[in-house]
């Protein structure tokens, strides 16, 4: 039992912290030991063509299933690693509260094994786990909006996350590209943009317990609200606010209705009501 001013070490999102743990731990053997095979042999899902001098997808080769998934945990880079880490990071902890770290684990499956499949049928090869960040960034969008509220940040981090991915992707940075070439290159990020839907609204209408949850919150806030207000600025709630009302009503009508005995300057001591 922790004394009281010692702090308290929490694991506090254990899938999201797991899954930066996975990705550091990768990032850092594959570029100091394996030199780059652990990313292209493990963490790359291979398109049904084979792009990018990565062999095509093989159906009889269960491994290549198994990268569906896996791809999740690669990095192009160390620019793109750090990106990627410190937004799931920031983003994970939340949403995983939020739905449950089962919740938030399965969604990342399904997100995951989306982008991988897509990624084979578009015949293109795809590594990082862009798909699982438009997931965050999408269903905290999806969570503000259900609150019937648009929030301009989450707009902001959704825009310049996209650009980002796009300028990552773009061919010859800083050079004129045709715009045919510019979306061919960047269908890695649309496949993790579409990903990144069905990943959120899988984890949105998969957890109906937290969306009832929210709205009982949001009716009982504006109760509570409305009940502030007609009692005029008192702070009372508005059921308490008209018992105490009506009960010194009550009180002043007996006081009032009540017989007083004796007469001249006799002063009345207490009141009976018959």
């Amino acid at each position: 039992m922790a004394r009281k001013g010692q702090f308290k070490f929490s694991y506090d999102a254990p899938v999201s912290i797991t899954f930066v743990l996975v990705v550091s731990l990768a990032m850092i053997l594959d570029y100091t030991v394996l030199r780059g095979w652990l990313t292209k042999n493990v963490f790359t899902c291979r398109g049904i063509r084979g792009s990018g001098g990565m062999p095509a997808f093989d159906f009889k080769n269960g491994f290549d299933y198994l990268r569906l998934l896996t791809h999740i945990f690669g990095s192009a880079g160390w620019e793109d690693f750090l990106i990627n880490t410190t937004i799931i990071l920031l983003l994970g902890p939340a949403q995983e509260e939020r739905y449950g770290s089962a919740m938030f684990a399965l969604m990342t499956v399904v997100s995951g094994i989306t982008a991988g499949v897509l990624s084979v049928c578009a015949g293109v090869s795809l590594n990082g786990p862009g798909c699982i960040i438009f997931t965050l960034i999408l269903l905290a969008s999806i969570t503000a909006f259900s609150r019937r509220t648009i929030e301009f940040s989450w707009i902001l981090v959704f825009v310049l996350y996209t650009s980002f991915r796009m300028y990552a992707s773009a061919p010859g940075h800083g050079s004129a590209v045709s715009f045919l070439d510019f979306l061919k290159a960047n269908v890695p990020t649309f496949i993790n943009l579409v990903a990144g839907v069905a990943g959120s609204l899988f984890a949105f209408m998969a957890s109906p317990k937290k969306r009832k949850s929210s709205g009982l919150l949001r009716k009982a806030a504006a109760a509570s609200d409305a009940g502030t207000v007609r009692g005029e600025g008192r702070g009372y709630g508005s059921e308490n606010y008209y018992e105490e009302r009506n009960e010194r009503r009550e009180q002043s009508v007996r006081r009032k209705s009540s017989p007083r005995h004796g007469t001249g300057n006799e002063t009345v001591v207490g009141t009976i009501d018959l």
